[in-house]
């Protein structure tokens, strides 16, 4: 096998000229590594969606660019390696990486349905997925010089220039920094997150770990992809953007607006410590509407209340479909509490797979959490869609992922579940639950301003466990039960 050489894609708008890429040009030489050996240069990548289009591949039209190969019986021209998260320290799992055809198209911001089957510009011409260890290998790759990369999962989007490929073998890359996603605007597409900060976690600080750039954390009004926003009174009100302090809207300016919260890709919701959410009745109506036609929700501990409905008939405007059975007993584990990992559908199980990869656990199929809460019982074995008259759903309306044996209540406590939405309609956006803090043990504080209350430790299990469903939730939306297939290649 022979390590790849390569180079990263440092200006916007490379052309496709005469069926060959050509390099762009950033105001300086890049140079070419030489063959056989990584290259070292900067590893910022393309920004893909800031005033042009990223290059693609022009295949098969003859000239001096790259060429898919004619390899004798038993060879392939392939390109493997590992995708990392954009801190380059997690392997990440169902990221698809694709060489591209065509120039790709700028990716748009806000709620909107992706469907696995038609989620990935650029004309693929060789595409592969990531598996439970991050790794992917991508067979039938074009051969020759300047072969475009792009590693993307969701709106998460980063192109590299592999500086050359070598016909008929396998090409690893054996840098990690150069298959990780993107930190900041400037190396790709990150998703529009909104985050509503809480007294009792601190997803914040998990997408900082995980390596989205301090520049990109801003308030509403900021030009930063992550917009910060609090809910409660136990969270500051204020974040350092660039040494300066900046004031954190209330989350009412969020979520009291359909026509806000369909700006973003994302919502990212931390516990507040209360277990009533304090909010207006439209709220409900509009969290549930931005989740129906493509928006992407995670909700720790009491934000489950926004998909909790005490309507007694379906006219009621708050009604919503009951997907799981809520406890009679809430309560809250004091020790650490052994879960285990629903492995009867294919993401499960590579889910349990990933879990043991990165450190998570040690055991397949369990993971220990801290701060465990119990305030939901099970998935319900079909949906109810309507509760007077009862009509169910054809099968469940969620995913059960982590569930545990409460002791103290003798039943089942579920600890992490995902619904696709609308309930039993044409699946467009996704949710995903916990019942827990997912950073305790972390040393984060919300009551110190953003990013002064973020600790420096290293990612607890259960943060990696939500690292994995972020992620997944970033994805395309597909049913859970089917397994991830990478984009159609052009032949």
């Amino acid at each position: 096998m022979t390590p790849i050489s390569l180079r990263t894609a440092t200006q916007l708008g490379c052309l496709i000229l005469s069926g060959a890429l050509a390099a762009c040009s950033a105001g300086s030489s890049l140079g070419d590594s030489p063959r056989g050996s990584a290259g070292s240069g900067n590893v910022g990548g393309t920004a893909l969606d800031l005033g042009g289009s990223a290059g693609g591949l022009a295949v098969g039209q003859g000239g001096n660019g790259p060429m898919q190969s004619d390899c004798p019986a038993g060879q392939s021209t392939s390109v493997s390696g590992t995708v990392y998260d954009p801190a380059g320290s997690v392997p990440l799992y169902n990221v698809v990486v694709f060489v591209p055809g065509e120039a790709l198209s700028p990716i748009a911001s806000g709620a909107a349905c992706q469907t696995c089957d038609g989620d990935f510009s650029g004309k693929p011409v060789a595409a592969a997925l990531s598996d439970a260890a991050g790794h992917f290998k991508l067979d039938n790759a074009p051969a020759g010089d300047n072969v475009p990369l792009v590693i993307q999962v969701g709106k998460w989007r980063r192109q590299v220039t592999l500086a050359h490929v070598d016909a008929c073998t396998d090409n690893p890359i054996p840098d990690k920094d150069l298959t990780r996603l993107p930190r900041s605007q400037s190396e790709g597409n990150i998703p529009h997150v909104a985050i509503a900060i809480g007294g009792s976690d601190s997803l914040e600080c998990l997408l900082r770990r995980i390596g989205v750039d301090d520049s990109e954390f801003t308030p509403p009004d900021g030009a930063g992809r992550v917009h910060l926003y609090r809910w409660g009174d136990k969270a500051a009100k204020t974040m350092q953007v660039g040494g300066a302090s900046a004031t954190v809207p209330d989350a009412s300016a969020l979520w009291g607006s359909l026509d806000t919260l369909d700006k973003y890709d994302l919502m990212l919701l931390s516990c507040t410590g209360e277990s009533k959410l304090g909010v207006e009745n439209a709220d409900y109506e509009q969290v549930r509407a931005y989740a129906d036609h493509g928006g992407r929700i995670f909700g720790s501990h009491w934000h489950n209340a926004w998909i909790r409905s005490e309507a007694e008939v379906a006219t009621d405007p708050l009604w919503y479909p009951q997907v799981v059975q809520f406890a009679s007993g809430a309560h809250g584990f004091d020790d650490p509490l052994t879960a285990q990992i629903d492995t009867s559908f294919p993401k499960g199980q590579s889910f349990s797979d990933w879990l043991v990869n990165v450190g998570a656990s040690t055991t397949p199929g369990q993971l220990v959490i801290q701060g465990a809460e119990h305030t939901m019982d099970s998935v319900l074995p079909k949906a109810i869609l309507t509760p007077d008259p009862v009509s169910y759903a054809a099968g469940p309306g969620a995913q059960r992922w982590i569930y545990a044996t409460d002791t103290q209540l003798n039943n089942q406590t579920l600890q992490y579940f995902s619904m696709n939405t609308p309930v039993a309609g044409a699946e467009c956006g996704r949710m995903v639950f916990s019942d827990l803090h997912v950073s305790t043990g972390s040393g984060d504080t919300t009551k110190t301003p953003f990013p002064t209350g973020c600790a420096k430790n290293p990612l607890t299990p259960q943060e990696k466990a939500l690292e994995f469903m972020l992620f997944d939730l970033s994805s395309c939306v597909q049913p859970d039960e089917k397994p991830p297939e990478p984009p159609v290649v052009v032949k």
